[in-house]
């Protein structure tokens, strides 16, 4: 699948082949490729190449693959200055598991999986979250009594 995936963004670098594309593109070149060998070349290829970069890479060219790494390292940066403290757990933790997120995706599409989707999405919402406070959460001061 990575090889397909290459092929398919070597032919397409900018823009790629268009979101939803890979299965039908990389199907038709399996078909081409092994049709002699394999009864049902197409039945080997998957909904994604099972590699985040690779499979942007080969449907939204560079262009695709640049936002996809814009926002992973966004939500490194953001989960690292909102984390609290510099000793606080989240601080060090939830950047540290993004870091993961997006190293996992060299074996998956953690977008398109349902079950890494839902941790990816969870950890990037608590980057986001994480600088936010409520009014009045921070202890008072003592100003004003």
């Amino acid at each position: 699948m990575a090889e397909l995936a290459w092929e398919m963004f070597t032919e397409k670098p900018i823009l790629g082949y268009g979101g939803g594309s890979y299965r039908t593109v990389a199907g038709q070149k399996a078909e081409d490729r092994l049709a002699e060998t394999v009864e049902k070349p197409r039945a080997l290829v998957h909904a994604h190449a099972h590699n985040l970069y690779l499979h942007e890479a080969a449907t939204r060219g560079v262009v695709g693959l640049a936002l996809v790494v814009a926002v992973f390292l966004t939500a490194i940066v953001t989960a690292a200055r909102n984390g609290g403290e510099p000793t606080s757990p989240w601080r060090l933790g939830l950047p540290w598991a993004i870091a993961a997120m997006a190293l996992c995706a060299l074996f998956d599409h953690p977008l398109i999986t349902h079950n890494c989707a839902f941790t990816t999405m969870l950890l990037f919402a608590l980057a986001l979250a994480g600088g936010s406070r409520p009014r009045g959460s921070q202890e008072s001061s003592g100003e004003g009594a």
